[in-house]
Formats: structure tokens, C-alpha cells, sequence
């Protein structure tokens, strides 16, 4: 795990940014699932209502189902986009600039 390449007199401890980038992306999954499961627990006296608000909403319309779809596939998109960045910057962390 810790790189030989000491650099001269330095007690510089040096990582592998694979690893480094590994060890990031899982506790950042480990989290984001942790904190979902929290939030289904916390929803459940309240699942009932949700189904019901869920109907009536289909029943009026599709447009505001639809746009509230188009808003969840967006949050996810970004959400990855958050996860990629995080985990390139595990790449260059160790980096000498």
C-alpha cells in the first residue's frame, strides 16, 4: 500500500492514488447507502400517504408526473457527476505540483 519512493530525506508517507481513489469511492457508496436506508426508515409511517398522493397525482395528469421524473433522472446524473469529480481528485491528491 505505501509507496518505497521516499525521496531523498523526506518521511514523506506516499499512497497509491489507485488506492487512495478505491478506498474514497467505497466509503463514498458505503455513506450514500447508509443514508438512503435512513431516509427509507424514516418514510415508512408515511408510505401509505406517498401511495395515495401518487395516485391522485397520475390521476389529474401525466405532466406533473412526468416533470418530476425528468427531475429525479437530473439528480441522479448530478449526483454521479459529484461521485466522478470527488473520485478524480483521490487521482491527483498525491500528485507533487
Amino acid at each position: 500500500g505505501l509507496g518505497e519512493d521516499r525521496r531523498g530525506d523526506k518521511n514523506e508517507i506516499r499512497v497509491s492514488p489507485y488506492r487512495l481513489a478505491t478506498h474514497l469511492g467505497v466509503a463514498f457508496t458505503t455513506f450514500t447507502l447508509l443514508v438512503y436506508n435512513g431516509l427509507d426508515l424514516l418514510q415508512l409511517p408515511n408510505k401509505e400517504k406517498m401511495a395515495d398522493l401518487a395516485r391522485s397525482l397520475k390521476a389529474e395528469g401525466g405532466a406533473l408526473m412526468k416533470r418530476a421524473r425528468g427531475l429525479r433522472a437530473a439528480s441522479i446524473g448530478l449526483s454521479g457527476l459529484t461521485f466522478l469529480t470527488a473520485l478524480s481528485g483521490a487521482f491527483v491528491a498525491g500528485n507533487d505540483a
